[in-house]
């Protein structure tokens, strides 16, 4: 199964879009600022379940205009059987309740809808009918007051099938996809490598020599396949000392003092300047 489309309304810069996918890798191109971020938050609210943070207010598209009926945001996801590998019936027994179209080959949707329960409309409209003029209403002071009264009353369903039929989609069901979020890199070092979130240097780190781990950490490999890799990493290493020690010998340290002392740097910065060549010298070697 892959997900064909999905159905994005009134969330971000989408106020009613229907965005396709094929099945396989699919690439997402635009400008900054275009929406690629925000598809893939709303693909993760209908299938992250470790995401629990509902939308906030600045999630509401900016064109929702008609305040006579509160706000919501609705993401519906189209799944369809694949034609390029064989399915085993578990696959389908995921989405069964779920199904709106059982062939050719089948086709089920999931409905994440965050929105204010209806107990809470007369309250609503009796408050924003306050800033409506001329028939049309102010929108910011209608945000305003949704932030401030109601969006706490908001809640989050999930809806298998026809969403007009309002079945709740089973949770036990929603757990067996598996979504992962990668946000953008702007510290690569600092990102990949420190802290509690080091998602892609796990990703990298799995899938480094695949061909001798098959994903498998290194304590639970065997002999000759520990073997391989430590000749690996040593190849790797040897290579990386030869690579930096050239480049380091094409920077003119003597040109960089030299150019220290005109611009009236004192000693002490030259000092530094030189441990920080000697630190590197000394880490290569």
């Amino acid at each position: 199964m892959y997900i064909s489309k999905i159905v994005i309304e009134n969330y971000r810069n989408f106020f009613n879009e229907t965005i396709e996918f094929t099945e396989g890798l699919n690439v997402i191109l635009g400008h900054n600022n275009s929406g690629k971020t925000n598809l893939i938050k709303a693909l993760q609210l209908v299938f992250d379940r470790n995401n629990r943070e509902n939308p906030s207010i600045d999630d509401f598209n900016k064109e929702y205009k008609d305040f006579s009926k509160p706000p919501s945001i609705k993401i519906t996801a189209h799944i369809i059987e694949s034609e390029q590998s064989k399915e085993s019936e578990d696959d389908k027994n995921v989405i069964y309740d779920w199904l709106i179209k059982e062939s050719p080959k089948y086709e089920a949707q999931i409905t994440f809808s965050f929105f204010l329960p209806h107990k809470h409309w007369e309250e609503y409209q009796q408050l924003v009918e306050e800033f409506k003029e001329d028939a049309q209403y102010n929108q910011a002071e209608c945000l305003k007051i949704i932030s401030k009264k109601f969006l706490k009353k908001y809640v989050t369903r999930f809806f298998g099938g026809d969403p007009t039929k309002e079945e709740k989609a089973e949770t036990e069901n929603l757990d067996k996809f598996d979504f992962q979020f990668l946000d953008a890199i702007r510290d690569a070092e600092r990102q990949m490598f420190y802290g509690n979130n080091t998602l892609l240097r796990d990703v990298l780190n799995y899938f480094l020599d695949y061909n001798i781990t098959q994903g498998k950490d290194f304590e639970d490999l065997d002999d000759q396949q520990k073997s391989l890799i430590k000749q690996k990493e040593k190849e790797f290493n040897s290579k990386s000392i030869d690579l930096l020690t050239h480049l380091i010998n094409r920077i003119s340290k003597d040109e960089i003092l030299s150019y220290s002392k005109e611009v009236g740097a004192e000693k002490e910065g030259t000092l530094i300047l030189m441990l920080i060549f000697q630190k590197k010298n000394f880490y290569l070697f």
